[in-house]
């Protein structure tokens, strides 16, 4: 019986130290995440898209840490303690996204049928971040190969801090979608990850992916009479509309630079519409709309944003306003697609051998207008502002200046007029 009391008591002992040793390793796991993710907030690069990217990739690493210390598997409590974490010291999470994204949940009234439509956020619409939703499904293909699927995972990386890619978060299910949304993200989560990679669950830009087609499927198919235009979209939450909260995740919590890209799409669709096109309708119309957004933003937000500011900078000619080149970005990508330029200036081209623009430091183009900004970049040095004619993306499109392709891919008078012209425009 003694021997019986003393052996329990040093099990009991072992057991104590043990804990006592796990808690005080777990104790300095934790100091070194913590510098970690100070290390990670320090970060500040270029642009807003560079700097969450950084800090993406270091917070990855910072992540694995955390959960290895605590049973090596990712489980909502890992997520929930990590993200409280980041959220502690001032940086964004999936959690921020779904929060900005998701709600407030509103319902609209189908026009056609009567039926109620369940509006959460912009994420339950089918207008924001269209480069995900105007995709399609690649059927059959496992996830990975998703295009929707690496697009999301690519915006997520560039507008959060950490974003939890290839691995499962527990805390996300589709039985928070209300009811014809939740059907259709189940069909679309079947057509998206056929490999069930995830064994039934969802990584963030999985879930994010899902729930967009579910929303695009809602809009554009089962109730098209009931979608929402973008000047709805951004009334004020306190009356009745969605706000722009989420459109803060994605302009650097700027509500300068939201106004800023509402107006500029606004006055581009403008002068579209003065020319006699086709789509001269259409764009007057999408330039009401998106001056009426403009409109209800500087209501609401007036006292955040100097318009005369805002308008000065979208009509200075300054050859980096690249806000003020965006809403013409999709329109001058479309030329040069129809010219063949991008059958080797893009990343998908399939330029001849030796002839590959990215061996001779020539500019190559994201098919993606979710890389708008890194194409114009990549663009603005082959354009002169002050003198188009000279412009070198001019000049070697048409053999006047020396360029690699020029043996295979030369425009001719009539084609080298339309890229002027879009230059001009």
């Amino acid at each position: 019986m003694w021997k019986g009391s003393v052996l329990g008591a040093l099990i009991g002992m072992c057991i104590v130290a043990f804990g006592i040793a796990a808690d005080a390793a777990r104790s300095d796991d934790d100091a070194s995440i913590l510098s970690v993710i100070g290390e990670a907030n320090s970060i500040k690069l270029r642009t807003f898209e560079e700097t969450k990217k950084a800090r993406n990739k270091h917070l990855a690493e910072a992540f694995a840490t955390f959960r290895d210390s605590r049973g090596g598997k990712a489980t909502a409590e890992t997520v929930r303690g990590f993200n409280a974490l980041l959220c502690g010291r001032g940086l964004t999470t999936f959690d921020d996204f779904q929060r900005d994204e998701m709600t407030p949940f509103r319902e609209v009234k189908d026009p056609a049928t009567g039926d109620s439509v369940p509006v959460f956020g912009p994420l339950g619409s089918d207008l924001i971040n269209p480069w995900l939703a105007d995709m399609e499904i690649a059927e059959g293909q496992p996830m990975e190969d998703q295009p929707a699927y690496l697009c999301a995972r690519n915006a997520l990386r560039e507008h959060l801090d950490f974003v939890l890619v290839g691995e499962r978060d527990p805390n996300l299910c589709l039985d928070s979608l209300p009811g014809k949304l939740r059907e259709n993200a189940v069909a679309m989560y079947a057509r998206l990850n056929p490999t069930n990679r995830f064994d039934g669950g969802f990584d963030q830009p999985l879930f994010y992916a899902t729930v967009r087609f579910a929303a695009k499927k809602l809009f554009r198919e089962d109730y098209p009479q009931a979608k929402l235009t973008m000047a709805q979209l951004v009334v004020a939450e306190e009356r009745g509309g969605f706000g722009i909260r989420s459109c803060l995740l994605c302009h650097e919590a700027s509500h300068v630079g939201v106004y800023r890209r509402l107006l500029g799409q606004a006055l581009y669709s403008e002068a579209k519409s003065r020319e006699n096109a086709p789509e001269a309708a259409r764009a007057a119309a999408e330039s009401a709309n998106y001056a009426e957004a403009a409109r209800h933003v500087l209501a609401a937000h007036g006292d955040k944003i100097d318009e005369r500011a805002v308008r000065r900078s979208l009509t200075a000619s300054s050859a980096d306003n690249i806000e003020r080149l965006k809403p013409g970005y999709d329109d001058f990508a479309a030329v040069l697609g129809n010219l063949g330029c991008l059958s080797c200036h893009c990343t998908t081209g399939t330029p001849p051998q030796n002839k590959d623009p990215r061996e001779h430091g020539a500019w190559v183009l994201q098919p993606s207008t979710y890389n708008k900004t890194e194409n114009i970049q990549a663009l603005l040095p082959q354009i002169k502002n002050d003198d188009v004619e000279r412009s070198p993306l001019l000049l070697k499109a048409k053999g006047e200046l020396d360029h690699e392709g020029v043996e295979t891919v030369k425009l001719d008078a009539q084609q080298a007029a339309r890229l002027q012209q879009a230059l001009t425009g």
